[in-house]
């Protein structure tokens, strides 16, 4: 938590990025801390889906 929240705050204090950068890094930031935790396993589920579907050979 200490790592997202230094990174939150690099990002506000950033001179180099216009208001417009700043506004749409802060949104893909809370999509990805929204999103990460569902897509995560959903895709390990995919991964053992996916070994099970390998033919084998005789």
């Amino acid at each position: 938590m200490r790592l997202l929240n230094k990174w939150f705050t690099c990002l506000q204090e950033d001179n180099t990025l216009s208001e417009d950068d700043k506004f749409s890094c802060g949104v893909c930031f809370v999509v990805a801390t929204i999103t990460w935790p569902l897509s995560v396993p959903y895709s390990y589920l995919k991964l053992l889906e996916g070994q099970n579907t390998i033919p084998q050979d005789s």
